[in-house]
């Protein structure tokens, strides 16, 4: 019989994933982490649950959270690029653990559109572990993260605009590769270079830059936001 119980997934740059439970984590709680590496992503989950763990490949790989090994903090991990039989250069960069589908994928692309998946679209009735075509290709993505329910979030573009807008604005589809809405107008040649929720972006007054329909081009950033040390603006 397979045990349920509490326990916390880390995902590393490197491509390493520890699988703690949550008693381990609190009597050890030091990670070790090879040279220059960092945690990502860190979430809390079950053993019973079922990992997502999305590629910069558009593809998206399934595990049952029972198969990965329990470590300690003070181990590296699991090297997912051994596990996965990932292809060169791919790497993982998120990772969500569900036991229902409920919810979606936010995808965020550099074009200024975003698609909200229906996680349900990965659920698959036999024991697959690859699905290709896991989100667009059409754009470079910019943002990815699970929403289990509607939520105001914030647009950058490279020209200094910002805008907030709501998911609920967003239609969810079930192709699981849709190219999405547009949500940022380009201006100038502008592109959308970051999105972030509002407490991720510091932002004091999100109301200024809100929008009621999407499409939309956004406002310049005021320097009180600018000013802000927990902000950041991630243009390369």
């Amino acid at each position: 019989m397979i045990e349920d119980y509490n326990l916390r997934l880390f995902l590393t740059e490197q491509n390493y994933l520890k699988k703690i439970p949550l008693v381990s984590l609190r009597s050890n709680p030091e990670h070790k982490l090879k040279d220059d590496d960092v945690i990502i992503q860190e979430v809390e989950t079950r053993n019973k649950a079922e990992l997502l763990l999305f590629s910069n490949r558009h593809t998206v790989y399934k595990l049952r959270i029972y198969d990965i090994p329990d470590c300690k903090a003070s181990s590296l991990g699991e090297y997912l690029t051994n596990m996965l039989e990932l292809d060169e250069d791919e790497r993982i960069i998120y990772i969500t653990a569900t036991d229902d589908y409920s919810g979606w994928m936010l995808f965020s692309f550099e074009n200024g559109k975003c698609a909200k998946i229906d996680l349900g679209s990965y659920a698959t009735k036999t024991n697959r572990k690859k699905l290709a075509n896991a989100y667009s290709d059409i754009s470079p993505l910019i943002d990815i993260r699970y929403i289990g329910e509607d939520a105001d979030f914030v647009a950058y573009s490279s020209i200094n605009k910002v805008l907030v807008f709501n998911t609920a604005n967003i239609n969810p589809k079930t192709t699981r590769n849709s190219q999405g809405v547009q949500v940022m107008k380009a201006k100038k040649g502008s592109r959308m270079c970051s999105v972030k929720t509002i407490e991720e972006s510091g932002i004091r007054e999100p109301d200024y830059y809100r929008t009621k329909t999407i499409p939309a081009v956004g406002c310049y950033l005021r320097a009180e936001d600018v000013e802000d040390k927990q902000m950041t603006i991630e243009c390369d």
